[in-house]
């Protein structure tokens, strides 16, 4: 019998469909969403015997410990969080938690706040959570504490509806965590179709942009924890304060020619004191007539402490010795009471990185010891470009005044000539500073003072000297300079050359002082002060007191 054939029509038929089934299996797979949730443990890189730690999104290499019921946070982790209120000792093996009407310090391995691992110090996460002005979010299933101390930039994203957030930009990664419509996320960046963001509880993956609603981008105002904040004094009026350099005890007896032709000063800061040692004993220029003559003047007097100068140690070492620092504060409260001062100045220009908590530690407890005697605590700060490690939110929560040393944007150690506090350098440290330090508790420092600035020629180096504004002009007449209002600078400016020299300056004087008065008024600051007081020239004293009565 002769075999039937297949028609070949079939055979193109029965084809197609097996194409068309294998494209369709493909299209749906390629457009499938994976339902694979990623194991916890594993994205957090951790153990079911250690908790993980988040910090602004960033999952730490350092884990965190649990003990009992109880979960530890790594305090090398916490020290450089935005007013963080713990110093921890390690010479004493003591976490300090020093508020104004309570001290706290945890030492040893005899308390539950702490616990010690391989060298390093743990403090507990709820105590954390409670004094700490972060967010701070402690999580089960896996144990995470997650830390937020971000403020600036920060993009918030509202979920549109329910979805997920993925390990990575791609539909079949998976699953990190469900996220529903109307809950709020952290925008991050756009990696179209998805955006990458980041949960509240500690999960930075992917989602579909078309799955939220994206924000503007703006900085979130760092929120004091009330704990943690100090209560202030806080005087009636716009500040106004001059420093006055006394080096000598027979500097004390000039007062009465420094205030010759002077009006509206309120605060007079003599620099009285110094760290003499390494115990933390202080020198002392102190007068009593002094204090006498600025009290009949109806002038608060400040009095400033310098930083230790000494070969074999420095002003941050000193602080990190409890006993050196306990004595500092003993002395420094004795010679107010003693001299009936109204405020103690703080100014401390040399602490490193490495020393700052132990500054903000030593602030910290003289702030409680001032307050308790009724005594101003204001401490100078350069601006922040220069000084960013001296955490100026601390300060803020235990000082009374922060004083921006709006100067010194050139000095001996710049590599050209320059102003000595231009507009726009002034302007920027104010609005810095302001990120960290409310308006209410912010003075300007201003200088009294100029630079000449000599370039011999051919030389490849400059010189230069501080000069009063009398001096200055000194200076512009005998170099023949021609000056000029720079209005961006803020300043009069001028250069001039001779067969010797290349001959700059640029001018502090009345025109000067008054741009920067206006930014102190324009900025709603607590007030202003001026390094120093005999540097000026007398027309000063008009604009200065057209600032205090606007």
């Amino acid at each position: 019998m002769d075999r039937k054939r297949t028609p070949v029509s079939l055979i193109i038929g029965i084809a197609i469909a097996a194409v068309a089934i294998g494209i369709g299996a493909f299209f749906i797979y390629t457009n499938s969403s994976s339902k694979k949730v990623m194991d916890p443990y594993l994205y957090f890189n951790m153990t079911g015997t250690e908790g993980a730690v988040i910090k602004d999104g960033v999952v730490s290499e350092e884990k965190a410990v649990i003990s009992g019921e109880l979960v530890y946070v790594p305090y090398e982790l916490l020290e450089d969080l935005d007013g963080n209120p713990f110093y921890y000792e390690e010479a004493t093996e003591t976490m300090y938690l020093t508020l104004q009407n309570e001290d706290n310090r945890w030492t040893g391995k005899d308390t539950e706040y702490l616990y010690f691992d391989g060298g390093k110090v743990y403090l507990e996460a709820e105590t954390l959570k409670k004094y700490s002005d972060c967010g701070v979010e402690i999580y089960s299933d896996p144990v995470r504490v997650v830390i937020t101390g971000q403020y600036s930039d920060i993009t918030l994203a509202e979920v549109l509806e329910d979805t997920q957030v993925r390990y990575e930009s791609s539909k079949k990664s998976p699953i990190l965590r469900q996220v529903t419509a109307g809950e709020t996320i952290r925008y991050i960046s756009d990696e179209e179709p998805w955006s990458k963001v980041l949960t509240d509880d500690g999960f930075t993956g992917y989602i579909l942009t078309e799955k939220i609603s994206i924000g503007e981008t703006a900085d979130i105002r760092h929120e004091i924890n009330p704990l943690t904040d100090y209560e202030k004094i806080s005087l009636d009026g716009k500040i106004s304060m001059v420093w006055h350099q006394v080096e000598s005890q027979d500097a004390n007896t000039y007062l009465d020619e420094m205030f010759e032709g002077t009006y509206g000063i309120g605060i007079i800061c003599p620099t009285w004191f110094r760290i003499a040692d390494e115990a933390g004993n202080i020198s002392s220029l102190a007068d009593m007539g002094y204090i006498e003559n600025c009290r009949n003047r109806g002038v608060q007097v400040w009095a400033l402490i310098h930083d230790y100068v000494g070969e074999t140690s420095s002003t941050g070492e000193i602080l990190k010795d409890r006993e050196a620092r306990s004595n500092l504060i003993s002395q420094l409260i004795g010679e107010a009471e003693e001299y009936g001062l109204a405020g103690i100045n703080i100014d401390f220009e040399t602490i490193t990185e490495d020393e700052a908590g132990a500054y903000i530690q030593f602030l910290r407890e003289l702030s409680v010891e001032t307050h308790r005697k009724g005594i101003v605590l204001s401490v100078d700060d350069y601006v922040p470009t220069y000084t960013a490690h001296y955490n100026r939110i601390c300060q803020s929560k235990v000082a009374d005044y922060i004083i921006m040393m709006g100067y010194d944007e050139h000095n001996p150690n710049s590599a050209e000539p320059g102003s000595v506090a231009s507009l726009p350098f002034v302007r920027d440290g104010i609005e810095t500073t302001l990120e960290e330090v409310p308006a209410s508790q912010l003075i300007l420092g201003v200088p009294f003072y100029t630079r000449s600035w000599t370039e011999p020629l051919n030389a490849g180096y400059f010189e230069t000297e501080a000069l009063s504004m009398p001096r200055a002009e000194e200076f512009i007449s005998e170099h023949n300079i021609e000056m000029y209002w720079d209005s961006a600078a803020g300043q009069d400016v001028g250069t001039a050359v001779d067969d010797q020299a290349r001959y700059s300056i640029w001018m502090e004087n009345r025109n000067s002082i008054e741009e920067k008065l206006n930014l102190a008024e324009k900025y709603s600051l607590a007030g202003v002060s001026a390094w120093r007081i005999g540097y000026e020239n007398m027309d000063v004293w008009e604009t200065w007191n057209a600032y205090l009565n606007s």
